[in-house]
C-alpha cells in the first residue's frame, strides 16, 4: 500500500451547481448567464442518465440501474437551486426582456428535469422489464435502438449552444433532431411492432 497508494477519487465537477453567485445578483445580466450555465451542466447530467440507461440496458444488469437515483436526484437539486436563484433576481423586478429570459431558464431547466425522471421511471422499467424476462434483441433491434440513442445524443449536445445563444440555427438543428427521431421510431414501430407500441 505504501508503495502503490490508491489514487485519490477525483472529484465530480458536476455533485452540485457552482456559478449561481448571490453577489452577481445585481447584475441581472450576469446572473442570467450563471443559470445559464447550471442549466447547460443540467443537459450533461441528463446525457450522463441516459448513458447509465443504456449500459444497463446493453449489458443487462439490474445493478447499473441503481446508479441513475442519485444522477435525478442531483438533476433535482440543479432545478431547485436554478429556480430559486432566478426567483431572486426576477423579484425585485426586472425589464420585460431580462423576465423573459429568465421564465425560459426556469421552463428549460423544468424541461431537463422532467426527462430524467422519463429515464429513471419510464425508461428504466422497460429495461426493468427487458432483463427479468430475458428478452434478446435480434441484430436489427440492437441496430435500430443505437440509432435512436444517437439522435438524442446528438439532441443533447444542441441544447448548450440552442439555450446560451439563443442561436436560430442551432434550434433549427434540434428540430430537425426531434423530427429525425420520430421518423425513426415510425419507421422501427412499422417494422419491429407490427404497427403497435410496447
Amino acid at each position: 500500500e505504501r508503495l502503490v497508494p490508491q489514487a485519490p477519487i477525483a472529484a465530480d465537477p458536476l455533485a452540485s451547481p457552482r456559478y449561481l453567485d448571490s453577489m452577481s445578483l445585481e447584475t441581472p445580466a450576469i446572473a442570467l448567464s450563471n443559470a445559464t450555465t447550471e442549466t447547460i451542466r443540467m443537459s450533461e447530467l441528463l446525457e450522463r442518465m441516459f448513458r447509465m440507461a443504456l449500459t444497463s440496458l446493453q449489458a443487462g444488469r439490474l445493478e447499473n440501474l441503481k446508479e441513475l437515483l442519485p444522477v435525478d436526484a442531483r438533476l433535482g437539486n440543479y432545478m431547485a437551486s436554478v429556480h430559486a436563484y432566478l426567483g431572486q433576481l426576477t423579484q425585485d423586478g426586472l425589464p420585460a426582456g431580462e423576465t423573459s429570459r429568465a421564465h425560459e431558464i426556469m421552463l428549460f431547466a423544468s424541461n431537463l428535469e422532467h426527462a430524467g425522471d422519463v429515464i429513471k421511471l419510464s425508461l428504466a422499467d422497460r429495461i426493468r422489464a427487458k432483463i427479468k424476462q430475458d428478452i434478446q434483441f435480434s441484430v436489427s433491434q440492437r441496430a435500430a435502438i443505437e440509432a435512436l440513442s444517437e439522435v438524442i445524443v446528438a439532441s443533447l449536445r444542441l441544447l448548450p449552444a440552442a439555450l446560451s445563444s439563443r442561436d436560430v440555427a442551432a434550434a433549427s438543428r434540434l428540430a430537425a433532431q426531434k423530427d429525425r427521431f420520430r421518423e425513426l421510431e415510425d419507421e422501427i414501430v412499422r417494422r419491429h411492432l407490427g404497427g403497435e407500441h410496447v
